[in-house]
């Protein structure tokens, strides 16, 4: 059961974070730098680390902490 809990918390995280980012990213589409390129991109993943949550440590993979930069 509890393996089960922490899945479902794991996918509406997951959710919650893509959306957040969609979100942020369709707000800066149209901003160029000043030699054309977009001025947020969508950033990569840090390694896998240890967390802790209310439910059981364990190794996940970390969006960035930027999500989004500026070029």
């Amino acid at each position: 059961m509890t393996e089960l809990i922490r899945q479902g918390a794991r996918q509406l995280i997951h959710q919650a974070i893509e959306a957040e980012l969609e979100s942020l990213l369709a707000q800066y589409a149209g901003q160029r730098t000043a030699d054309g390129k977009a001025a947020v991109v969508r950033n990569g993943y840090l390694p896998e680390r240890k967390i802790r949550t209310c439910i059981a440590p364990g190794d996940r993979r970390a969006v960035c902490p930027a999500m989004a930069c500026c070029i």
